[in-house]
């Protein structure tokens, strides 16, 4: 069987190996319900990764190219969604947590109901930087006013996933072999890698208020945030 472009799909592997083990480690040491969205976000570019990966290994018109690449684009939306869930959770009162969790739901099914056969790929891309923009207004917010530690590490990454976008939007081949998308997966894996730190260091919003009024009451004990 012929790979049709083995660089993209060896890196869209990486991809997903690097996240999967990130997702395992977030998993590991979650605590809240933040840090579990985060972790499924994860998880889920790591299926949009192979099941693109495997899709460009493959003839277009393979019988299976479309039902990955379908795959990949549901992925990519359910991931987009659990981020802002996350973010969300770690910068929000519980009250509003709750009530974008609903909208954030509502906007995915709204995706998946509108996937076309075989949507292009600026449809997820939309749907991303819809997710990004709502990650860089609630961890600004979380870092500004309530000291997050997790805030700079998203905001790094979120830097990061514009230099992956350019990367990807530019064209740059750097070899024959390897193209625009085989760099923007590289560059992926440093997003991914920030992402992590975050979500490592992430907390519920009301998580921490509780944490405070502990440490504020005598005999109260004190816990790192």
């Amino acid at each position: 069987m012929t790979i049709h472009e083995p660089m993209t799909a060896f890196t869209d592997l990486v991809v997903a190996l690097w996240t999967w083990c990130i997702t395992y480690r977030i998993a590991r040491v979650a605590s809240c319900w933040a840090q579990r969205a985060w972790a499924f976000s994860i998880a889920m570019v790591g299926v949009s990764a192979l099941t693109g990966g495997l899709f460009h290994a493959l003839s277009s018109a393979h019988p299976l190219a479309a039902p990955l690449w379908s795959v990949a684009m549901i992925a990519a939306g359910l991931s987009s969604g659990s981020l802002v869930v996350g973010s969300a959770r770690g910068a929000l009162p519980r009250r509003w947590a709750r009530v974008a969790t609903v909208v954030v739901a509502a906007e995915v099914v709204v995706y998946l109901i509108r996937l076309p056969g075989h949507a292009p790929i600026e449809y997820a891309v939309a749907q991303y930087g819809r997710a990004m923009l709502a990650l860089v207004c609630l961890e600004s917010y979380a870092w500004l006013a309530l000291g997050s530690r997790a805030a700079p590490w998203f905001l790094a990454g979120f830097l990061a996933a514009l230099v992956a976008a350019g990367a990807q939007k530019s064209g740059l081949a750097p070899h024959p072999g390897f193209n625009q998308n085989d760099l923007a997966h590289l560059i992926q894996l440093v997003v991914m890698g920030l992402f992590f730190l975050g979500a490592a260091r992430l907390r519920e919003r009301d998580e921490d208020s509780s944490a405070t009024e502990a440490r504020s009451e005598p005999g109260g004990v004190q816990r790192d945030r």
